[in-house]
């Protein structure tokens, strides 16, 4: 189970955003994410989702998670599946400031 999460060890307020990358397009076809939509909302224009609380210094988001499962369509090429990389590029801001 993947759960990505961001732990403030700062000591200032953040507002972040994350991005979830796939190395592979048969493998993101072939993979559907449990999204978190209650605590972060999806920008398709920027293709970035957005945390919608701030996280204080010592604070983290692991109740929070981007998502908490990848699940596998039925129908995937097995060999799609088998190399490939997902990662979540996250990035921080101090509350009040822009991105």
């Amino acid at each position: 189970m993947k759960r990505p999460y961001v732990v403030n060890t700062g000591n200032l307020p953040l507002r972040l955003r994350a991005r979830v990358i796939f190395s592979d397009s048969a493998a993101q076809d072939a993979c559907t994410l449990n999204y978190n939509t209650e605590n972060w909302r999806y920008d398709e224009t920027e293709d970035f989702w957005y945390y919608a609380k701030t996280l204080q210094p010592g604070e983290d988001c692991r109740n929070d998670a981007l998502f908490d499962t990848v699940t596998y369509s039925e129908s995937a090429d097995a060999t799609a599946l088998n190399h490939y990389t997902l990662s979540v590029y996250f990035e921080a801001v101090q509350e009040g400031g822009t991105w």
